[in-house]
């Protein structure tokens, strides 16, 4: 009996994001290949660090990642992060050649990079957008970053076959300061993480003792940097009555990133020493710190998307956040929307919230209706057909 193997064409995706701490990007990558791999699909889908070419480059990247965090947080390691940082630079044209070579020999068809700025790797390529803060808001980004996305963003999507923007607010983005024609870009957006859903409240409660958290709490969930506007949040939280601080502190779960020092100062003075910083938390411990919270404040000033308000959702958890960016469009009329140059607006919203449960009750189920709406097998089937579209069908 004659057996006909079918070729499929290859794709190539870079998973090298993976090795980072899983939020944001890695987050996009990882749950995309995981809805991807439950599909029937007419392509031939690779892990970059799953394929022999990809190897050393693993191996590469888990070194400068453990370097990168070493490097991280406090003026004593700005020397570990300049020179990582120029490390990265050096690296990328021979990053570069040596995808391009390897293309070539593994004979990739179609390379998708997920993370905005990609490698000339000699082959049609799909590049996926998702914030362009560093181009509209360059102070709130270190040097080395934004001069790498204003040299190196407009050319690597000018040779794209096609770009992918997780939100119409990105797409807009995409033309305004980058130049791209907006027919070229097809918005697909995310969607939470599988991890986030509603637990038991056992599982929430063991995890609210582990860590010291009351049965009642504000939360913020995101890294430490200026955009995510964490001094506006400690301002606000300040302002609220007495009781009201100590019925709902303030607990934040994310970890220090670039330009933190006026959060972290703030945080060793009055009145805002009773905050919790849990730092970075591990998937099951995040989801159960959500879970627990009485409401997520997300005060961003800039979001191309906006997952964590999203994912708090999921957990069955009333959202207050700021309109600005994609998150009125992703967050639409399923959460408490505020001006987040406005302090007073945003203690407002929190002090509601906390007086009224009635009202906790009914945001959170508009919540889980809304975020039903949001899936990553659609994602993934989307993403697909536009691979398909890209190698001619």
């Amino acid at each position: 009996m004659l057996t006909l193997s079918v070729m499929y064409p290859r794709v190539v995706m870079n998973d090298l994001v993976l090795l980072r701490e899983r939020a944001g990007v890695a987050a996009y990558a990882g749950e995309l290949l995981h809805a991807m791999a439950g599909l029937e699909k007419s392509v031939r889908l690779d892990r970059l660090s799953e394929t022999p070419e990809g190897f050393p480059l693993r191996v590469a990247s888990r070194a400068y990642e453990g370097a990168r965090r070493r490097s991280s947080g406090g003026s004593g390691a700005r020397l570990a992060g300049w020179l990582v940082g120029s490390a990265r630079t050096a690296g990328r044209s021979a990053l570069a050649a040596y995808l391009r070579r390897a293309a070539s020999l593994a004979r990739w068809e179609l390379y998708h990079e997920p993370d905005a700025v990609p490698a000339d790797v000699g082959v049609p390529t799909i590049v996926t957008v998702h914030d362009l803060s560093v181009l509209r808001f360059p102070e709130w980004h270190p040097g080395h970053r934004v001069g790498h996305y204003e040299r190196r963003l407009g050319r690597g999507l000018d040779k794209a076959a096609a770009v992918i923007a997780v939100s119409e607010s990105t797409r807009g983005d995409l033309e305004r300061f980058v130049g791209v024609d907006p027919r070229r870009v097809t918005v697909i957006p995310e969607a939470p993480r599988r991890v986030f859903r509603v637990l038991a409240k056992g599982r929430t409660a063991s995890m609210r003792r582990r860590l010291g958290l009351p049965s009642t709490y504000f939360l913020f969930v995101g890294t430490i940097e200026p955009r995510k506007n964490i001094e506006g949040l400690l301002v606000a939280h300040a302002a609220l009555p007495e009781s009201v601080r100590r019925r709902f502190p303030l607990v934040l779960a994310g970890g220090w990133g670039w330009g933190e020092e006026r959060v972290r100062d703030m945080l060793s003075r009055a009145p805002w020493r009773g905050v919790r910083h849990l730092g970075y938390l591990d998937d099951e411990s995040l989801v159960a710190v959500c879970n627990g919270a009485s409401a997520l404040v997300y005060p961003s000033f800039h979001e191309g998307f906006g997952l964590p308000p999203l994912e708090a959702m999921a957990c069955g958890v009333p959202v207050i956040s700021s309109s600005e960016g994609a998150l009125a469009e992703v967050l639409g009329d399923a959460a408490v929307r505020i001006d987040p140059g406005d302090p007073e607006s945003m203690g407002t919203a929190m002090r509601r919230l906390a007086e009224d449960q009635g009202e906790r009750l009914a945001l959170r189920e508009r919540g889980l209706a809304h975020v039903s709406a949001f899936s990553w097998e659609n994602a993934a089937k989307r993403t697909l057909r536009l691979y398909r579209d890209v190698l001619g069908g």
